[in-house]
């Protein structure tokens, strides 16, 4: 079951921008602003296609990997305050213990992964209760983003050579 919602996930999130092009008259003046919150609401990658061949890929790639990464601050800082907490579903107890195992280069590899956002909002929430300093969870977690923002925008730069859309 779950992985053809993964393929159907895959599918949507591939022709999505298909789809919304049409309706975007100027998409690229929501600029690096909108770009950034974009990316701290987790919607990143569906902008990106838009804006990679109108605006300049390096700074999208810094202010990507700058606003999916500022937007876990609040996650760490629960998880550093609260209490301890009772019920754990499975998929936390799985990112407990890859935290746990793994530790700062864990978190480094979620960042690079094409996972979820809950999953690095529960690695930041883990981080935060083990008391990982915030620099060092922010440095790994943003060096990982930086990568996958990097190879992400190469991939649209790529892809719109070859697509009349972009």
């Amino acid at each position: 079951m779950m992985r053809i919602f993964s393929i159907i996930a895959m599918v949507a999130i591939l022709i999505i921008p298909v789809l919304v092009y049409p309706h975007v008259l100027r998409f690229d003046s929501v600029g690096y602003p909108g770009f950034f919150v974009a990316n701290y609401f987790g919607y990143g990658l569906y902008v990106l296609p838009f804006l990679v061949t109108r605006l300049d890929p390096v700074l999208l790639i810094l202010i990507g990997a700058f606003g999916s990464t500022i937007d876990e601050v609040f996650a760490w800082y629960v998880g550093k305050t609260g209490e301890q907490y009772e019920k754990k579903s499975k998929l936390h107890e799985k990112v407990e213990s890859y935290i746990k195992q793994y530790g700062l280069p864990g978190v480094f590899v979620m960042g690079i992964a094409p996972t979820p956002g809950f999953i690095v909002t529960i690695s930041a929430f883990i981080c935060g209760h083990y008391k990982i300093p915030f620099k060092k969870y922010f440095l790994a977690g943003f060096c990982g983003r930086l990568i996958s923002r990097t190879l992400w925008t190469l991939g649209f730069l790529y892809a719109s050579r070859y697509v009349v859309y972009f």
